[in-house]
């Protein structure tokens, strides 16, 4: 088959980290093609570039009827005879509900939903939207309940696949790359996700103050993509006003983080909320 996976997220997170996987799952079957969709200039569009996907840059959709892009999209969709199209992101599903209605071919329509759904989706609108897709993937079995409860679709559409990932050998664990020792007495704490206010690092930053005023050895490594810099701003604020320079670090994303994971003695997920966090998985 051939299969069109797409995300015009801005960020670098679980979310779009799992469509990469996806990408690259399907580019190594004998028994599919796959295309890519990413927004340029994005973290995300860099990345899939990086792989050798075979990429188309799009912008982002700048009303709720996109028929520019619609148009580029159905293109697309008819010289490549693209059988299915999946999505992520949830901004992404107008673009594909105007593109089915545009496309001469007719391709099937997949969505995974990542995040919670946490309204009723039940208005004229929302059953335009969600009447063009043919599989609903959540990603637990609450969301599944959701998606039965909430959205306007057949339920034998909506299906449930849970997050998966390599497990990592801990020998194999890079940990020169951070210049630790697995053998050293400091408490080593990593946290990995998107740096918003959402996400809870400042959580961590206190409670690393207080552990450094009982004199506990300690390493804390903050590694993420920045969505908010005043919140950046903010958490390096916190880490010099509490004097932890020498125990609390902030880096950017890491590609492959099961190659770091095993150097911690804890990998925290402070988040204010999470659907199903990935991190936790790869923990």
């Amino acid at each position: 088959m051939r299969i069109l996976e797409m995300c015009l997220g801005v960020g670098l997170g679980g979310l779009e980290l799992y469509f990469h996987r996806c990408s690259l799952w399907f580019r190594q079957s004998k028994n599919h093609q796959v295309y890519t969709i990413t927004r340029e200039g994005t973290q995300l569009n860099a990345l899939t570039k990086k792989a050798g996907l075979q990429n188309f840059d799009f912008s982002a959709p700048r009303n709720i009827i996109p028929l520019g892009l619609a148009y580029r999209l159905a293109k697309i969709i008819n010289e490549h005879s693209i059988d299915i199209v999946h999505i992520h992101f949830k901004n992404d599903l107008p673009l594909l509900a105007w593109t089915k209605m545009l496309s001469k071919r007719k391709f099937k329509l997949a969505y995974t939903r990542h995040m919670q759904i946490s309204k009723n989706k039940k208005d004229p609108y929302h059953r335009f939207l969600y009447g063009r897709i043919d599989v609903f993937i959540t990603i637990t079995d609450v969301m599944k309940q959701e998606a039965e409860r909430r959205i306007p679709i057949n339920h034998k559409k909506i299906i449930r696949l849970y997050h998966g990932v390599k497990a990592a050998d801990p020998s194999h664990a890079k940990c020169h790359e951070l210049g630790l020792s697995l053998q050293t007495d400091q408490l080593k704490i990593g946290v990995f996700s998107r740096i918003h206010p959402n996400k809870g690092q400042h959580l961590v930053i206190e409670a690393a103050r207080i552990l450094n005023e009982k004199q506990v050895p300690l390493y804390v490594e903050i590694r993420g993509n920045t969505m908010k810099d005043y919140y950046l701003a903010s958490l390096q604020d916190m880490i010099t006003r509490y004097q932890l320079e020498d125990a609390v670090t902030i880096k950017p994303f890491h590609p492959n983080p099961l190659s770091i994971m095993p150097c911690f003695d804890v990998i925290i997920l402070p988040s204010e909320d999470e659907t199903f966090g990935l991190v936790l998985v790869e923990a």
